[in-house]
């Protein structure tokens, strides 16, 4: 099986990132806002979310505000394609969970992508229980280093609480949004004894989920949704 982005895959990068960062904001967000949590030319960004609402995923709750358009009969759909990678993330967490007892992490790695999938790389899955170490995030990758020596791919499941995004999220500043999405306190972590640091790291939230101020915009739906 492979573990792919798919919604991103079959949406464009761009377009799934854009509804990812909306999709945090439930009372909606400025588009000044949305540019610079997403580190991109305000004008590209402009354009991208006319679109969006020319096809009802996006829509304007208030008058210089967007949000996603969670009434509107494709949201499911869009929900869905871009969480998939997410629930199953969360599926192997809990079945890692329920093999090894509380505290296990679920770690998978395998071969780069490679240009033909006629050749399918080989992933495995590992499943440790880390012993007391102040990060399971951090312990997990130094035991799945100690195990290979071939890595070359790797990801680490992790639930953190919903209400350390709720309060980023309510803070409003589009530094502290972009540095928690792009993970930056976990990649600063110095990984044990080691005095390295994590290379890349990332934070995903699930589109389908309203996160600060409850699903209020689900109930409201465009004239033309």
């Amino acid at each position: 099986m492979l573990l792919a982005d798919m919604g991103a895959a079959l949406l464009g990068y761009q377009t799934a990132a854009l509804i990812r960062a909306v999709a945090l904001f439930d009372e909606g967000c400025k588009l000044e806002l949305l540019a610079a949590v997403l580190d991109q030319d305000i004008r590209e960004v402009a354009d991208d979310v006319d679109r969006l609402f020319d096809i009802g995923i996006l829509w304007p709750p208030e008058i210089d505000l967007i949000a996603v358009n969670r009434g509107s009969a494709y949201w499911p759909g869009i929900s869905s394609l871009l969480d998939a990678n997410i629930l199953v993330e969360q599926a192997l967490a809990m079945l890692g969970e329920r093999l090894g007892g509380p505290g296990t992490r679920v770690a998978l790695y395998g071969a780069v992508p490679v240009d033909s999938r006629q050749f399918i790389p080989r992933t495995r899955l590992v499943l440790i229980v880390p012993g007391v170490r102040s990060d399971p995030r951090i312990s997990v990758r130094q035991e799945i280093d100690a195990l290979a020596d071939d890595i070359t791919f790797t990801t680490i499941v992790h639930q953190e609480p919903l209400q350390e995004q709720q309060k980023i999220v309510k803070s409003g500043d589009a530094e502290t949004i972009r540095r928690w999405m792009n993970a930056d306190d976990v990649r600063a972590l110095p990984v044990l004894d080691e005095g390295a640091h994590l290379e890349w790291a990332c934070r995903q939230n699930e589109v389908g989920l309203a996160t600060v101020g409850g699903a209020g915009n689900a109930k409201k739906r465009r004239p033309d949704a």
